[in-house]
């Protein structure tokens, strides 16, 4: 039974999103793990980190990040708007 073209389109956009969102999950424990609280944004990069003195809770480093899988690339707004791009090749199993 041959598969139609849009049913492969949206079967493809599921994987990406999954995709994604799995990065996102690994980017934001890296980033716990290295000290970091991590905050979703609406636009402009996927999250603020903040890493805060232990004692003073005063921040000593804020930056936003983008978190990008496989070979997807930035958008010029991308470009603009983040600090840093962590790359991932995360990929969900129960995809397979």
């Amino acid at each position: 039974m041959p598969i139609n073209k849009r049913s492969k389109k949206i079967q493809q956009l599921r994987k990406n999103i999954a995709k994604g969102k799995a990065g996102e999950l690994e980017a934001r424990i890296m980033l716990n793990l290295s000290g970091y609280e991590v905050k979703k944004r609406p636009a402009g990069g996927d999250f603020e980190a903040t890493k805060r003195d232990i004692l003073t809770r005063r921040v000593i480093d804020r930056k936003i990040v983008e978190v990008k899988t496989g070979k997807s690339k930035l958008s010029r707004r991308q470009r603009k708007d983040t600090d840093e791009v962590y790359r991932t090749k995360a990929f969900p199993h129960n995809l397979l």
